[in-house]
């Protein structure tokens, strides 16, 4: 989600960034499509994931973005133990995987917010 919120806030502000999301779960390595909480949730902010698959760490240079976006300690560690990135920032939002849509909608919430604050800093 984080990743469409930013690229539709960087679209708003017209400032030119490149945004991409992986995951370090072994589902991320099976391009799963987004779940239906997360399809509405993003629906519901104009924003249309429908295209989403999930891709895994393993398959990105993680050294080519000025900036990475963990969403958890665990995944920190895991993006640290693949080299240190240029700038790491710690959001620390649990993944609603499983929940039900009111968990859904509350990280929603939250990533709005990440990507406010990260915009802001552009």
């Amino acid at each position: 989600m984080l990743e469409r919120l930013l690229q539709k806030k960087i679209t708003e502000h017209g400032l030119d960034a490149h945004v991409e999301s992986v995951g370090t779960h072994v589902l991320a390595k099976m391009r799963v499509r987004s779940s239906r909480h997360t399809l509405r949730c993003m629906r519901e902010r104009g924003i249309d994931i429908s295209d989403h698959r999930s891709r895994h760490i393993a398959a990105t240079d993680l050294f080519q973005f000025d900036l990475i976006v963990v969403m958890t300690p665990e995944i920190q560690a895991e993006v640290e133990k693949r080299g240190a990135p240029k700038q790491l920032l710690l959001a620390n939002i649990s993944n609603p995987f499983g929940r039900n849509l009111a968990s859904y909608e509350a990280c929603a919430v939250q990533l709005e917010r990440v990507a406010e604050k990260i915009v802001g800093a552009l």
